[in-house]
């Protein structure tokens, strides 16, 4: 079938799609493929204004992406396939993938769900999850060399819903995984799987971990809507986010967002794990962070926007009520707390042009005094007042474009990031930007320059081929008393020195990763991928040095692939 184009019927083959609006408060899962969908359709309209578009907060609620079908936009075949794929996600609405011969009468009515309730005032949606896949690793660590059979074994459920206007979701999965080298040396270090919270040793270097989150959602009023439960959060249109991602495990969260006229405000507040060093009975030790992020689409295919974060921590665990104040300046009530909280401020940008391009950005300011931050830039490194230590920022600049060079559903995308030594850390360890030990904002923490480069291409409704690369400079410590900048569990009392200061300072490293990737759908949310991975990290001592490299091949239903790439 060749590739149909359609500005104007494009709305009507997707109100013809969609019908009744009542998923407005549900939350589409964060991995879902629709989010590079959607991409793909706001860059292609590069008009944010026709449904207020706010990409960079994500996950995304089912009524963000039924708004698209008021873009007018040139869609392929293949869009208008992933459109109707979707609607079939939709599963409470009777018509969605209606199956004609449902098993035992009452399993699998419709092609989205297993089980399902569809009354006037309780909707119900019950799917079982299912990962398995194994791979054949070869890899050298230290200059042993090691060869070993990866597997992921994955079992659990899923569950969506309303009762009147409030939305619930849960997911529950028992696993048993062994991982990649990469994954095995962070667990080593950091005592945490990342993406996980608890995990125990599972026959000889397996593991054995329990992920749950949920969630509940409801309207407050036509335009805020209130979210409280248990999952992962991610700000910015990019692979990375410096802000906050989704790299850590699932946190208690209670968030309210506010979407009116050009601007989508949300006020995030949630838990985190001080440290997962702690042994014995009792609970780890707590301590919490509050967002603001303000995202304002100033023009047709313009957004900009403006966070402040505050980590802290009280005696007893206890939650500082004035960080509940949902518009006041968290520096403004940390001075007048006189509290030594870490504050971090930054901005995001995204620019959708000629509708087939979208750059994209952030910058975050964690700590810096303006005399040095400008004799950081302007004296050269010879100079005793450069590279000040606490000169501490992160930037990101990125690009998408899609249809590249014309070829329908091939898309890319090329992200460069740069954070300084230090950034993110701080001098009370409890204070850093980090969950479990795992950073909130990029993997490898900071002190880092990075290259992502990413290949989508969808030659058909069923196929999706993936290319995944990135080239990151980092410096290692090699003292446990030392701190080159990179480690944000190390205080910064630890710190190598004042001034002199550099991104990659230290052991340096060169980080390589390549991943490709081939998925195919069988049915809905049942997908076969098979694919390859290669990384390697190199630094002048050998016993820093490791690779490797593996096949893989498994299955998926309603269960997103395993992110390795750190």
């Amino acid at each position: 079938m060749e590739a149909v184009k359609m500005r104007k019927p494009f709305a009507l083959l997707i109100g013809l799609i969609f019908s009744l609006n009542i998923y407005a408060q549900l939350y589409i899962p964060a991995g879902n493929e629709i989010y590079h969908f959607t991409d793909r359709m706001e860059i292609k309209s590069s008009d944010l204004l026709q449904i207020n578009i706010h990409s960079s907060c994500k996950p995304y609620t089912y009524q963000q992406v039924y708004d698209f079908r008021n873009l007018s936009v040139n869609i392929t075949s293949v869009d208008s396939s992933n459109f109707i794929y979707f609607k079939n996600d939709y599963f409470f609405e009777t018509t969605s993938g209606k199956r004609a011969k449902p098993i035992l009468k009452h399993f699998y009515t419709q092609n989205a769900a297993l089980y399902q309730v569809n009354e006037e005032n309780f909707k119900l949606s019950v799917n079982p999850v299912l990962h398995f896949a194994g791979a054949i690793e070869n890899a050298e660590n230290a200059g042993t060399k090691s060869h070993q059979q990866l597997y992921i074994n994955t079992r659990g459920a899923e569950l969506h819903g309303m009762v009147d206007r409030i939305s619930f979701y849960a997911f529950a999965t028992d696993n048993q995984m062994r991982v990649p080298l990469q994954t095995q040396l962070f667990g080593a270090k950091m005592y945490a799987l990342p993406g996980e919270s608890f995990y125990k040793n599972f026959k000889g270097n397996g593991v054995d971990f329990f992920h749950a989150e949920g969630y509940i959602s409801t309207p407050i009023s036509k335009h805020i809507n209130m979210q409280f439960g248990t999952s992962k959060q991610f700000i910015g249109d990019g692979v990375r986010s410096l802000i906050l991602s989704d790299f850590s495990k699932q946190h208690l969260f209670l968030k309210f967002n506010t979407n009116i006229w050009r601007i989508n405000y949300q006020n995030l507040y949630y838990e985190m794990v001080d440290s997962a060093y702690t042994t014995g009975a009792g609970t780890y030790k707590k301590k919490f962070g509050a967002t603001h992020h303000l995202s304002i689409n100033a023009s047709k295919n313009f957004n900009i926007g403006f966070f402040e974060t505050v980590i802290f921590k009280r005696e007893n665990n206890a939650y500082e009520l004035n960080y509940l104040n949902p518009i006041i300046f968290y520096r403004a009530v940390e001075h007048s707390l006189g509290s030594p909280d870490n504050v971090i401020l930054g901005l995001d940008f995204k620019w959708d042009f000629l509708h087939h391009f979208q750059v994209y950005g952030q910058i975050v300011l964690d700590e810096f005094l303006l005399a040095n931050m400008r004799a950081q830039f302007i004296k050269p490194k010879t100079d005793p007042s450069w590279g000040w230590w606490a000169n501490k920022y992160a930037a990101q600049l990125g690009l998408k474009v899609v249809d590249v060079v014309k070829v329908k559903n091939l898309d890319l995308q090329v992200e460069y990031n740069h954070i300084r030594p230090y950034t993110y850390g701080y001098t009370n360890t409890s204070l850093n930007f980090t969950d479990f030990n795992q950073s909130m904002a990029h993997p490898l923490g900071a002190n880092l320059k990075e290259l992502v480069v990413m290949a989508f291409y969808q030659p058909t409704a069923n196929w999706n081929i993936q290319v995944k690369t990135f080239n990151t400079l980092t410096g290692i410590d090699t003292s446990s008393t030392l701190s080159y900048g990179a480690d944000l569990l190390k205080s910064s009392y630890l710190k190598v020195s004042n001034f002199g200061n550099e991104t990659g300072q230290g052991l340096r490293a060169m980080i390589q990763y390549y991943e490709f990737k081939v998925t195919y759908r069988v049915a809905q949310q049942l997908y076969i991928d098979a694919g390859y991975t290669y990384r390697t990290r190199k630094t002048n001592e050998a016993l820093f040095n490791n690779k490797n490299q593996y096949f893989t091949f498994g299955i998926r239903l309603h269960a997103n692939s395993r992110n390795f790439m750190y």
